[in-house]
């Protein structure tokens, strides 16, 4: 009877290190969905600035040929007036619809604005000078004029962009989402400073 009552303690950790093994289990598939949910997040956010900069294309494109082609003004007025155009049109579509960030709006407006003032001159600074090269003039897809220069000067400006807004504009986003991986983690300290 004893050695029975024996074995039937020691089976008793063998649950309990099965229930355990089975929240290290979901801890692991917490981390697992929460690595693939950031991937996508990633992605999605590659994939809506390449949509943004197909869009940009066009919101720069339209106003810079339209004034260009009915006004006298200088390369680099048109070039101004026309990234106004796109710099206002995603300063409302970025901020009043598409916020994402964990801080107060009223918190991130001065660095977006900041940001986005940036943007704006180095922007009109470059297309202006590139138009001044005048690259690629006359270039064509299956009859249809493309515009290389603002294609170049969104592709030289974009990773300075994404960090810009990304990191430094929005920048409590990425520390809602460094903590978020933290604490699904085992064994990480957190840092005081988060």
């Amino acid at each position: 009877m004893e050695k029975y009552s024996e074995l039937k303690l020691e089976k008793t950790p063998a649950p309990l290190s099965s229930v355990a093994s089975g929240e290290d289990t979901k801890q692991a598939g917490s981390a697992a969905s929460s690595s693939r949910a950031k991937k996508q997040s990633l992605f999605s956010r590659i994939l809506w600035f390449c949509a943004g900069a197909g869009v940009k294309y066009f919101v720069v494109l339209l106003p810079f040929n339209y004034l260009r082609a009915h006004t006298s003004l200088s390369t680099i007025v048109i070039s101004g007036l026309s990234l106004a155009v796109s710099t206002v049109f995603f300063f409302f579509w970025n901020y009043f619809l598409n916020f994402r960030t964990e801080s107060s709006p009223g918190q991130a407006l001065p660095r977006y604005l900041a940001a986005a003032s940036f943007m704006w001159l180095a922007s009109t600074l470059l297309l202006s000078s590139l138009k001044g090269l005048n690259l690629c003039a006359g270039f064509r897809i299956d009859n249809y004029p493309v515009d290389v220069d603002i294609i170049i000067m969104q592709g030289l400006l974009s990773g300075v962009k994404f960090l810009l807004y990304h990191k430094w504009a929005f920048p409590a986003q990425g520390k809602a989402d460094l903590k978020r991986d933290i604490l699904v983690q085992d064994e990480i300290v957190v840092p005081d400073r988060l």
